[in-house]
């Protein structure tokens, strides 16, 4: 067998497998041990693969022949790779959608990259706010959280495969830079908003009992979270974005298990946390247990909720 037949089977099968051919393939192939030996030094002496220094195959680049950091998984196999650059030509060179399993270099923590239509993916969430990157992050799973402006994101053009925001879009001050930077650095997006908060009987009840226990102010941040819910409004957004997008409604239920739980959520979850004293909160959640007890039932507070959700693809 002449040497690029050779080789190209030593590749079928790192490909196929994930291991180097055993000695008796090479043989076969070669027709004979010693022809194998010859064939696998002269691939070595022009650099088409590496030998170990018992002859054996070392590495077929980008592949490995025994175990090192650098793992690529794909379709239930798993292939070793030489270095990062490797672990990355691997899915490249097979034509398949991976996840690369590696250490940081400079951390050693654990690298879980994905490999989705040929591109590196990995998953970003964003704030402004460090105590709320910080409580994500103790929640998030194996995401990366940095503190960023969603109006002028720190990612190049279609960086990414998606972007996301949910219920978020009401904080910004400039909503339409929010969109359009969402769209620059991702081919597919939505953005989630709450409806009007007078869709909900539960949240118009409540809003009304905090102006009355609270004051004017208290009640306008409980509207913060609908603000994106007037009619038309999320339409003219993304269209100003210059973004053609598809929304739709989505009803859906929420629910806490106590109106107690519920009103110290809206509290404490929200922008009063810092504003309401733990006295206040005592009183607004008896006046609660007044006012909204004819929206609790035995299994707790339960309400309808509707979402606006704009979606598009470029």
């Amino acid at each position: 067998m002449e040497d690029l037949r050779f080789r190209n089977q030593i590749y079928r099968t790192f490909a196929e497998t994930g291991l180097a051919p055993s000695l008796a393939m090479l043989a076969e192939w070669a027709g004979g041990t010693d022809a194998a030996d010859a064939a696998l030094r002269r691939l070595h002496d022009g650099h088409a693969l590496v030998l170990d220094e018992s002859g054996g195959i070392r590495m077929a680049l980008p592949f490995s022949a025994v175990p090192t950091d650098h793992r690529v998984v794909a379709g239930g196999r798993t292939w070793w790779a030489n270095c990062a650059w490797d672990a990355l030509a691997i899915p490249a060179a097979l034509g398949v959608d991976a996840t690369i399993e590696a250490p940081w270099f400079d951390a050693g923590g654990a690298v879980d990259l994905a490999i989705r239509d040929g591109r590196p993916t990995t998953t970003v969430g964003v704030d402004l706010n460090p105590g709320m990157l910080a409580v994500a992050a103790r929640r998030g799973g194996d995401i990366d959280y940095r503190e960023a402006d969603a109006q002028a994101l720190p990612f190049l053009d279609a960086e990414f495969a998606v972007a996301v925001s949910q219920f978020g879009l009401m904080f910004l001050p400039d909503p339409v830079a929010g969109v359009k930077e969402m769209a620059r650095v991702a081919n597919r997006g939505a953005v989630a908003v709450w409806g009007d908060i007078g869709g909900s009987d539960r949240y118009f009840a409540m809003r009304e009992l905090f102006r009355d226990e609270l004051g004017e102010d208290a009640a306008a941040s409980l509207d913060a979270p609908f603000a994106m819910g007037a009619a038309g409004l999320l339409e003219e957004i993304v269209a100003d974005a210059g973004v053609d997008a598809e929304i739709l409604a989505v009803t859906g239920t929420g629910r806490f298990d106590s109106i107690e739980q519920w009103v110290t959520t809206e509290v404490r979850g929200w922008t009063l946390g810092d504003d309401v004293s733990s006295e206040q909160l005592a009183e607004l959640v008896g006046a609660a247990q007044q006012r909204l007890a004819p929206f609790e039932r035995d299994d707790g507070c339960v309400f309808g909720m509707t979402a606006r959700i704009a979606t598009w693809s470029s």
